[in-house]
């Protein structure tokens, strides 16, 4: 099919970016003030936008562009009564039911998986930000242990299981002070410590707490060591 005036100046800014209105008029050879017009009404619908002393084609103008050109190949001659859509736009008209549909339906598919690739991007982001955590943990046990400091492994845990693996050894660490009980947990004193620095903890940031900080916290809610406040943050009470 014949290529409108349209076409062919999305198509020359598409593979020429920041064509200006002069360097236009010479490839197409059309005048500039035909083409002041069709390149104002092309800039308000949004298929292309000012560059420097030229103009760049848009993402919705690719794909206005990819539908004209995926319906060029797929209709051989005029039909009687059909008009390409930028043919209607361009004497006024307004673009067929189907085409505005088509745009829409493409616009709406690509905005829906832009906010699927989001949602999974901040799924990855929390899972990573628990995992820090967990190897901040680590790390710490790990210091404590070079550093000849007796601690528990995993350093927050149910004190039932604590005793049943440590012993006797559990109320020592308590007494010394490196160990804190708090309510039907055992957690080390500095582990402890250090979490307490972070609050108040909002609620939006629960799920980047790992497992086991996400068992101190309730741990300390039923201890009313925390409260949630305003039901947008946990405060600690003392």
């Amino acid at each position: 099919m014949k290529k409108t005036l349209r076409q062919k100046i999305l198509e020359e800014v598409k593979n020429n970016p920041g064509l200006s209105l002069k360097e236009l008029s010479r490839l197409l050879e059309v005048s500039q003030s035909t083409l002041r017009s069709i390149i104002y009404k092309l800039k308000s619908e949004g298929y292309i936008e000012k560059a420097g002393d030229g103009y760049v084609i848009t993402p919705r103008g690719e794909r206005f562009l990819d539908f004209l050109e995926k319906r060029s190949t797929t209709i051989l001659g005029e039909e009687v009564g059909e008009k390409e859509p930028e043919e209607q736009v361009a004497k006024g008209e307004s673009p067929s039911p189907t085409c505005t549909q088509s745009i829409a339906s493409s616009e709406q598919e690509l905005l829906s998986n832009i906010v699927n690739k989001l949602r999974e991007l901040e799924k990855r982001v929390s899972m990573l930000e628990a995992q820090m955590k967990n190897i901040e943990l680590a790390i710490a046990s790990s210091r404590h242990k070079r550093e000849g400091v007796v601690t528990i492994d995993p350093p927050i845990q149910p004190i039932n299981e604590a005793i049943s693996k440590y012993g006797s050894l559990i109320d020592k660490l308590i007494n010394e002070n490196k160990l804190v009980r708090v309510g039907s947990l055992v957690v080390d004193a500095s582990i402890y410590q250090e979490f307490r620095s972070r609050f108040p903890i909002k609620t939006s940031d629960i799920d980047k707490l790992n497992p086991l900080e996400r068992q101190l916290l309730e741990e300390m809610r039923r201890e009313a060591i925390v409260i949630l406040h305003a039901g947008k943050e946990y405060r600690l009470v003392d």
